[in-house]
């Protein structure tokens, strides 16, 4: 269902909050969304963000942890493909 063709009278629209579940792990998020499809949800949707726009390098721990959870726009451009189907 694409969503501009939407009609609230006919169905709600779900939409599957991913966001980090799948903690930097592509297959992960590839399985997630193929989740959500089999649920029967009308959208997914992910957070993206860049470690370095959030946490000083000099934070080390903390920088290092988030920076595991960071995909790359190579692979959300994958998983939009993905979504689509």
């Amino acid at each position: 269902m694409n969503i501009k063709n939407f009609d609230p009278k006919k169905k709600v629209f779900i939409i599957a909050e991913i966001g980090n579940n799948h903690e930097g792990n592509f297959h992960i998020a590839k399985r997630l969304i193929n989740l959500a499809a089999k649920a029967g949800v009308d959208a997914v949707k992910f957070q993206t963000f860049k470690t370095e726009e959030f946490v000083r390098v000099e934070d080390f721990k903390k920088f290092n942890q988030l920076k595991k959870f960071e995909l790359s726009n190579d692979q959300f451009e994958k998983l939009k493909k993905l979504s689509h189907k």
